[in-house]
């Protein structure tokens, strides 16, 4: 029965282990843990914090993963870096300027068509729609947006009330390295 994640291994180059040590040890603020004897003369370098290693080994063939990264829970770090959280915190409307504004240079780059050189603007109104109509659905999908926001709001403050899981994991038994 799995009762935890012993370590992840990770490829690097040969002779990087400083730059390993400067940005697990460094930034992280992992700690250095010994390799064994017969493990350490290949290089490379492990790391700790709580439960959870990271194993860096030296990979004569060396190319980076284009996708495989281990994801490692960070608590304290980024609450110390406050240029960070102000540039995160005025980061947020960026996504929808850009949608709104790449919405709105297709919807005017293409005035005026409608279908592009087959349905002009003035031609694909239909008079069976009401204004009316087109009002309800406008007030519909607004009160529809409004309500999705408010349960959005409720559920992020409530997960933000609650904070982070505990960091667990049992450590390994009976583990070791081969």
């Amino acid at each position: 029965m799995i009762v935890g994640l012993h370590h992840v291994q990770l490829a690097m180059p040969r002779g990087e282990e400083a730059s390993a040590r400067e940005f697990y040890a460094g930034v992280l603020g992992m700690t250095e843990v010994p390799k064994p004897p017969h493990l350490a003369v290949r290089g490379g370098v492990w790391f700790s914090a709580g439960n959870t290693q990271v194993h860096l080994g030296v990979d004569e063939d060396f190319r980076p993963a284009k996708k495989a990264h281990p994801a490692l829970l960070v608590r304290g770090r980024l609450a110390a870096t406050r240029p960070m959280l102000w540039v995160l915190m005025l980061a947020f409307p960026f996504p929808y300027i850009a949608n709104t504004a790449g919405w709105l240079t297709t919807e005017l780059g293409r005035q005026p068509w409608v279908v592009y050189g087959l349905l002009r603007t003035r031609d694909a109104s239909s008079p069976l729609v009401h204004p009316g109509s087109a009002l309800f659905t406008l007030i519909g999908f607004a009160g529809l947006y409004v309500v999705l926001g408010a349960l959005y709001l409720f559920l992020v403050l409530r997960e933000v009330a609650h904070g982070p899981g505990p960091h667990g994991g049992a450590a390994a038994v009976g583990a070791r390295h081969v």
